[in-house]
């Protein structure tokens, strides 16, 4: 409905709750999606019960008006500009707008789509509410001939908005299911390797032990105190690496965890603590950009990712020294945002770069470096994708070191 006539834009009407509106609205996940039936159905019931040419199902991003289904207008027609979006004044004030003429109301008469080639003249629009009371678009019908809706009808068009409300929670309900099992998924493996990671890793040391105690009660018995010493400092290291085991242990358990306190984190505040607090951090020059937000989020666990994060790229640098950068950038989506912690260090193998999450995973980078304890990446991976997000290793910056890239999604308020 490409209009012939010029637009001169009004000033754009927004509501005062406009910013938490529309994270409302990207909650949902339905903008830029495809055409679906439930949708289109209501359309098509849309027109037939008020008897118009054109209905549609329009939600309110913020420069736009996105059509999830429409009756009545050109196939390709999938959005138009919010300013000249008669649904805008729906959304501005969460109330239902019917206007019986177009032409002889201030607001519209001189919209392009009233006097333009589409020559709109009728048009009566419900508003999509949540539970929350946010407006997300509307359910609208238009006529080309003015005209008024009967009670009937007024009150069909309000049915048929709380049918894709309805629709929209049965979409975001599945989905938070399908989020839910696979955390079942997962943590169901998790106990699967938390099992076998008990089994293989402390049954050595013990057995190491019990051994180390009958040939100490032998040597004993033979007054042979050299021996004896010597196996006490066998056993003392196989007790350490035990202890640091459970210690590990506990950690990633910890990190299965769920942690539901959602605060505002100040990501400035954050890096520089762990800047200041990190082990062997002085020894290291540090940049973060210059984008660093506050986030909606759980404090511990993205603390627990970054403090990981960090901690390796100065436990395994192989130099002791060097550079550590964090750069946080917006997306993918409205509600994530991308982390990458790079350092100048040996680096880590395309071979290997998989591998490190996985549990009890000890590597080398390029055979430098201490080994660690199979842990911690994989804790990181864990609660990476338990918050929505994802983890994968590149090359780092010039081709020297390696750059850990996640993403987190923020919480929904």
């Amino acid at each position: 409905m490409a209009p012939a006539v010029m637009a001169v834009s009004p000033p754009l009407l927004l509501p005062a709750n406009e910013p938490a509106r529309q994270r409302a609205l990207d909650r949902y996940e339905i903008l830029d999606t495809d055409a679906e039936f439930a949708f289109d159905d209501l359309t098509r019931l849309a027109s037939l019960v008020c008897q118009t040419p054109i209905s549609l199902i329009g939600l309110m991003d913020n420069h736009r008006q996105w059509l999830k289904a429409h009756v009545g207008l050109p196939a390709e027609q999938t959005q138009l500009p919010r300013e000249l979006a008669f649904c805008n004044y729906v959304v501005a004030t969460g109330a239902p707008l019917e206007i019986a003429n177009l032409t002889t109301d201030d607001r519209f008469a001189d919209s392009p789509f009233v006097v333009g080639d589409a020559a709109m003249r009728f048009y009566a629009g419900v508003p999509l509410l949540t539970a929350d009371n946010y407006c997300l678009g509307t359910v609208c019908v238009i006529d080309s001939t003015p005209r008024e809706l009967t009670n009937a009808q007024r009150q069909a068009l309000t049915t048929i908005a709380e049918q894709v409300m309805a629709q929209l929670e049965l979409k975001l309900r599945n989905r938070q299911l399908e989020t839910g099992f696979d955390r079942l998924t997962r943590a169901n493996r998790r106990l699967d390797q938390f099992t076998a990671m008990v089994s293989h890793d402390l049954k050595a040391p013990l057995a190491s032990l019990l051994s180390l105690a009958d040939l100490m009660l032998g040597d004993a018995r033979q007054g042979d105190a050299d021996a004896v010493c010597e196996a006490l400092t066998v056993m003392s290291g196989e007790v350490g690496r035990m202890q640091s085991l459970v210690g590990c242990l506990l950690a990633f358990a910890r990190s299965t965890r769920p942690m539901a306190t959602v605060e505002a984190v100040d990501l400035r505040i954050l890096l520089n603590e762990l800047r200041l607090t990190l082990p062997g951090a002085s020894r290291f020059t540090f940049s973060f950009g210059e984008w660093q937000p506050v986030l909606q989020t759980t404090p511990i666990p993205l603390r627990q990712v970054l403090y990981n994060l960090l901690f390796n790229a100065i436990h395994h640098h192989p130099a002791g020294e060097g550079h550590i950068s964090v750069e946080i950038m917006p997306g993918p989506g409205a509600s994530r945002v991308t982390f990458r912690v790079s350092d100048d260090g040996a680096g880590i193998a395309p071979a290997d770069r998989e591998r490190v999450f996985l549990l009890f995973q000890r590597l080398r980078p390029h055979g430098l470096g201490p080994e660690g304890s199979g842990v911690g990446l994989a804790t990181v991976k864990h609660v990476v994708e338990d918050h929505g997000g994802s983890i994968h290793i590149e090359d780092g910056p010039a081709g020297q070191g390696a750059t850990f890239v996640f993403t987190w999604e923020q919480a929904a308020e």
